[in-house]
């Protein structure tokens, strides 16, 4: 029976092709593979570090108010922390990214402005 119940599932997928990731799932397939490490992760501490981003789709470039240096990615809030928040909030997004002053401009202020970048869900 068994060799017959192989036989038949054989027969369904002998037509079927392996299908090629498209350019645009590859940056979703990669940032799935990396969150199963630690798929309860809400926050990511990713200092200087390129973004996990879900789509190919690259951030603008964020350049701080007061020095004039580019802003670096600090930390992103990662999808999940939505299963954690009350579900009637509407709230739906990618990653958030946050970039800051690698100058620490704000801490002259005690202040500063940074930067997000909001990806859209999937």
């Amino acid at each position: 029976r068994l060799e017959a119940k192989a036989d038949i599932k054989n027969e369904e997928w002998a037509g079927e092709k392996y299908e090629s990731v498209s350019k645009a799932d590859k940056p979703l397939r990669r940032f799935l593979k990396r969150i199963q490490r630690h798929p309860g992760q809400v926050v990511r501490y990713c200092y200087g570090t390129e973004p996990l981003l879900i789509s190919s789709r690259k951030p603008p470039r964020h350049v701080c108010r007061e020095c004039k240096s580019e802003k670096r990615i600090e930390l992103q809030i990662m999808p999940g922390l939505i299963s954690v928040l009350d579900r009637d909030t509407g709230l739906d997004w990618g990653t958030i990214n946050i970039f800051v002053c690698p100058n620490m401009c704000g801490s002259i202020k005690k202040f500063s402005v940074e930067d997000l970048y909001t990806e859209a869900p999937v």
